[in-house]
């Protein structure tokens, strides 16, 4: 069995998109007490970068999870004084990205490489060091993935990639190599390279990163002084194969770069248009020429971001790109925030390969003699002393009402609209009616809490309607007291069943070792765990029976949930043992007649990994649907429902209509598409980033290569419309497709709160692009 398989089946159940960890759990969270430590990040140095303590070292970042530490300085500095023990890392964060949202004090912030001062970085990643490390680098980062892959020791690690840097036997790889005594133009070069390649390739990266290194060593040695000391030269790694010996892609290439002198004449001349709400704008033209530089070719088409676009149309501004020149102009401009306006750019490679996505922000300021709803203190004060007196417990069924009348004034006596939600309390939910703006909090509380709060916002609609238009209040809930956990479903639903699910599984043939979406076949039984053998008919159908035993792997039960020990052997004799938690969630009728929604974890019970969600189908046909799609077939039959857990109460679920197309108007191209839907709100390309981080396409006649995208700023993403609901659609450009074959659209999840995608269409030589 191949190293692949153990993380198929990961995937294929939901549980992560792919990380470069060994899948041991280390969750020490012990304060140590240290004295103030100063922590330097750096490829060039990371301004505004999320530094953390990875406290079960799985190289991602996790809200709730991990201790934040703070945010780097301009100089990639971050202080701290008290921490968990365990390794430090940061997170880079992108333009708009919606990852620091959950703070409030970082939320808006974004990183930036001070080797290109005036723009956002292009991708999210995680860089690792060493407890105790004065640095965090891709350098430091290859020490941690040789640990935590290889099992290695500290020293033993610090070896190898001293080797693999071809640095003498005392060099010292902590060292800040960007400035200072010990700078380095060398090493700066390597691991500006190194940060690129692990962004390019999170498959493989982590698996090869001394051949990687290597790779990067031979090119930095080979080029000129002037490509050295250039910050912009940063040629791509490609690898070109998922599994098996590295096959890298090298591709000479700068990146395009925002003009600081442009991007400062542009904030200007938007300045100086004094906008106001209920002005007109005459047509203007703003130059946007030499914005960006691009040194390999010329720069390609310039892009108003998706969120822009909204924001510039609810307030009432026309717009338009063409060449270097945006135009706005309105008729009356509706109230609305400051708009931040997001022009961006694809970087083209050398031999004509689109690269990243890079941005150039702006504001444009819209005033308003309109004063924003404030606090009316007597009420709040009413409503706090109430909410006190209730009485929260664990398993007792709770339902109280309160009027919010009063709670918000406002002095142009503009129409409020109430909303109102809550965090930390799950097994409850609370909405506002709208005529009486009576509050109702219900539901059955399923956990002991001690930090449940309620959010009730006000909106004049004087405003517009993003976040800034909101005012927001916070409450603080009594504690939820122990009680009696509510009752789980009976697990006899999982035991015995043929169970078939949808996800991610490998394909390997005399010419061709990819991985695409498939179905595989689940049994639990006496305490064995049974799945069927992938073979090339997955592509399309389920096998009937989970006929044979899953490696040497089995279950046990306790507290009504299957504890299965997942051992599997490779073809090299090792042995892969990995636990994983499932429990029955509630029944999934919406998505398929007896299908089930399953929560999976990693780990016992009793682990810090949260839980995912998977769906397990009844039925072969139900399951086969999505990955025996004809691309001639009617929308009808290409639509399905997917379940997200709410963010704030992950134990609820939301359904997304979800839906697919393969489409060819030219000899030579084609397109493949996502399209995400909510039937009762407007869904973002910043909603669909939220959710998924990685979007893939794959099939035999493009072996080896893959299509990777991580957020709104650099998929392929746009909106549209219907029934006044804003939906969006994630877009692959594809080479020229071969009839009777079989592609995968892929859709991974982010954080564990959507399920993974997985579609399987056939080529009919025609296609629909509804």
């Amino acid at each position: 069995m191949k190293k692949i398989s153990l993380l198929a089946v990961s995937i294929s159940l939901g549980l992560v998109g792919c990380d470069d960890s060994n899948g041991n759990l280390t969750t020490d969270n012990s304060n140590t007490g240290s004295p103030t430590q100063t922590v330097v990040a750096m490829d060039g140095y990371f301004k505004d970068a999320l530094a953390f303590i990875d406290t079960n070292n799985d190289g991602a970042f996790s809200i709730g999870n991990d201790y934040v530490l703070g945010m780097t300085n301009a100089e990639g500095q971050v202080q701290f004084s008290q921490a968990p023990s365990g390794v430090i890392a940061i997170q880079t964060v992108k333009l708009n990205s919606p990852l620091l949202d959950a703070y409030s004090e970082y939320k808006g912030k974004y990183t930036i490489d001070m080797d290109r001062p005036f723009q956002s970085i292009t991708n999210e990643i995680v860089l690792r060091a060493p407890e105790n490390s004065p640095t965090i680098s891709p350098i430091t980062d290859l020490i941690v993935i040789e640990m935590t892959r290889n099992g290695k020791t500290q020293a033993d690690a610090e070896n190898t990639v001293i080797t693999a840097l071809g640095l003498p036997a005392d060099a010292d790889l902590y060292i800040d190599f960007v400035n200072g005594n010990d700078k380095n133009a060398t090493l700066h070069k390597i691991a500006q390279i190194l940060t690129e390649s692990k962004a390019n390739n999170p498959v493989t990266y982590a698996t090869k990163a001394t051949e990687f290194t290597n790779a990067i060593v031979n090119i930095v040695n080979n080029i000129t002084q002037e490509q050295l000391n250039d910050a912009n030269f940063i040629p791509i790694i490609l690898d070109l194969a998922l599994e098996g010996d590295f096959n890298p892609l090298i591709i000479e290439n700068s990146n395009v770069v925002v003009s600081n002198q442009s991007i400062e004449t542009t904030r200007a001349e938007l300045e100086s248009l004094n906008l106001s709400v209920g002005d007109a704008l005459p047509e203007t033209v703003i130059d946007l020429t030499g914005l960006f530089i691009d040194a390999d070719t010329e720069v390609s088409t310039m892009t108003l971001s998706s969120e822009t676009q909204i924001a510039l149309t609810n307030a009432g501004i026309a717009f338009s790109i063409e060449g270097d020149q945006m135009t706005l102009s309105s008729n009356q401009i509706l109230p609305s925030t400051n708009i931040n306006i997001v022009v961006s750019t694809r970087d083209i490679t050398s031999i004509g390969i689109e690269g990243n996505t890079v941005s150039a922000s702006f504001d444009l300021v819209i005033s308003t003699s309109n004063t924003q709803p404030t606090i009316e203190n007597q009420k709040l004060a009413e409503i706090e002393s109430a909410l006190l007196r209730w009485n929260l417990q664990q398993g007792v069924p709770f339902e109280q009402t309160l009027s919010v009348t009063g709670l918000y004034t406002d002095n142009e006596n503009d129409t409020l609209t109430l909303a109102v939600h809550m965090s930390a309390v799950s097994g409850l939910t609370a909405f506002i009616d709208s005529a009486t703006e009576i509050m109702t909090v219900s539901g059955t509380p399923t956990n002991v809490t001690t930090n449940g709060q309620l959010y009730i916002s006000a909106n004049d609609n004087q405003h517009g309607s993003a976040d800034e238009a909101w005012v927001e209040q916070v409450f603080s809930l009594p504690d939820v007291k122990v009680g009696t956990t509510p009752p789980p479903a009976q697990l006899s639903e999982l035991e015995d069943v043929n169970w078939y699910q949808v996800g991610l599984e490998e394909y390997t043939g005399d010419s061709y070792d990819f991985i695409g979406g498939g179905c595989s076949t689940l049994r639990f039984s006496n305490g064995v765990i049974y799945r069927n053998n992938t073979t090339n008919e997955n592509l399309t159908t389920c096998t009937e029976t989970a006929g044979s035993q899953f490696g040497q792997s089995t279950y046990t039960v306790a507290d009504d949930k299957i504890i299965a020990s997942i051992v599997l052997t490779e073809d090299d004799g090792v042995e892969i043992n990995q636990e994983l938690t499932f429990e029955f969630h509630s029944p999934a009728d919406n998505i398929a007649a007896g299908a089930k929604t399953v929560s999976v974890a990693i780990g016992s019970s009793e682990s810090t990994i949260p839980n995912s969600h998977v769906t397990f189908f009844r039925e072969e046909q139900d399951a086969e649907r999505y990955i025996n799609i004809q691309s001639d077939e009617n929308v009808n039959s290409r639509e399905f429902i997917t379940l997200i857990a709410n963010e704030e109460q992950p134990d609820s679920f939301n359904q997304l209509k979800i839906n697919t197309s393969l489409s060819s108007n030219l000899p030579e191209q084609a397109e493949g598409k996502i399209y995400f839907q909510s039937e009762i709100h407007d869904l973002t390309c910043d909603d669909v980033a939220f959710y998924y981080d990685e979007f893939l396409f794959s099939g035999k006649s493009i072996s080896g290569f893959i299509f990777r995208f991580y957020s709104s700023e650099t998929i392929d993403c746009y909106t549209q419309e219907e029934n006044g609901l804003i939906y969006s659609i994630v877009n692959f450009s594809l080479p020229a497709l071969v009839e009777s074959e079989i592609y995968s659209l892929l859709a991974l999840n982010r954080n564990g709160l959507a399920e993974n995608i997985a579609f399987n269409i056939t080529w009919t030589g025609t296609g629909q692009s509804k």
